[in-house]
């Protein structure tokens, strides 16, 4: 029961980060959806490598890299 519960946050992980990526990505490349809002283009561009990241670290398990991405988000 343990490892299923392991494997469902590794998922739940993944799926969030990719999500967080494309959300970021579109506000990128979409001038309507975010950049005119006042994001930059090196912010945006700065986390859609972290959500990317962080994703990867989700599918390892590597829950200090995941916490220091969060906490670098802010």
């Amino acid at each position: 029961m343990a490892k299923a519960i392991n494997w469902l946050g590794r998922v739940l992980g993944m799926l969030c980060a990719a999500a967080l990526a494309l959300a970021w990505a579109f506000a990128l490349w979409v001038p309507a959806a975010g950049l005119s809002a006042g994001v930059s283009v090196v912010t945006a561009l700065v986390l859609v490598a972290f959500a990317v990241f962080a994703g990867i670290a989700s599918a390892y398990g590597h829950a200090v890299v995941l916490v220091l991405f969060f906490l670098a988000s802010f």
